[in-house]
């Protein structure tokens, strides 16, 4: 039973033949190279301004649409 449910994603046609697991890794890595690339910038351009809270939360948004868009769109990684 377990080689079966483990197998899942290798059968069905819309995965990029990877584990769940390992998708979820690369985009964790992912996010948080992108996350850390506006982080770094924006304190550069702005300060310590950039603390506020929505400024935060913008920076949550575009790293997380910036996850989907490169892996999905320019590296075709994500298949599904």
């Amino acid at each position: 039973m377990y080689k079966l449910n483990n197998n899942y994603h290798k059968k069905n046609k819309y995965k990029n033949g990877f584990s769940p697991k390992f998708n979820r890794l690369i985009g964790s890595i992912t996010y948080f190279i992108i996350f850390l690339l506006i982080f770094i910038i924006s304190y550069k351009l702005w300060g310590w301004k950039m603390f506020d809270e929505i400024y935060f939360c913008l920076m949550h948004i575009i790293a997380f649409v910036g996850v989907k868009f490169l892996l999905r769109n320019v590296l075709h990684f994500w298949k599904y």
